[in-house]
């Protein structure tokens, strides 16, 4: 399945990214104690942190310094990559990304780092919808099957210069 559209790597920002910023930034509303977040914010929960791996030992080496578990672990072949999911206090996770072949291998040089930082959304397909009206593309129209449970959609190539996944994750509880 070599037709998977590519995830674009990091690239620094542009002004397109500064005016998409500005924007966003423009239309918050006030909460209590001047604290400013729009209401794309409200539905949106930090889900993990992406890292491109350069090999299993790497994240065999970072579990056992931290001693963290693995929660989760599966290949996905149409993206070349094995994913293995770092279970952290509280809600948030650690996704390493071994990838096998592809754009991900020569990631930062070949030398993996940091990939992504992913939103769990409360509605994936309203966030997506309220991101493309301020000028976001994603590389799939509508979310895509990811690991396990949860479902996916990348931003293209990304906001602010952050590689930025959002994430349909059914396991996550959410409270009005």
């Amino acid at each position: 399945m070599d037709d998977a559209p590519e995830i674009e790597p990091l690239s620094a920002p542009d002004k397109t990214s500064s005016n998409i910023i500005r924007r966003i930034a423009d239309e918050t509303t006030s909460l209590p104690g001047d604290t400013k977040m729009s209401d794309l914010g409200r539905k949106l929960r930090l889900h993990h942190i992406g890292i491109v791996a350069v090999s299993e030992a790497q994240i065999e080496e970072f579990k056992r310094i931290l001693e963290l578990e693995e929660e989760s672990r599966e290949t996905i072949e149409k993206y070349h990559v094995t994913n293995v999911f770092l279970k952290c206090a509280g809600d948030t996770k650690l996704h390493f990304m071994i990838p096998h072949k592809g754009i991900l291998k020569n990631f930062n040089q070949g030398r993996g780092g940091y990939h992504h930082v992913a939103f769990c959304a409360k509605d994936i397909t309203e966030a997506q919808e309220e991101l493309e009206r301020k000028g976001i593309r994603f590389i799939a129209p509508e979310k895509q099957k990811g690991i396990g449970r949860f479902q996916f959609n990348f931003a293209l190539p990304n906001i602010a210069g952050l590689n930025v996944e959002l994430i349909d994750d059914p396991d996550v509880e959410w409270t009005d």
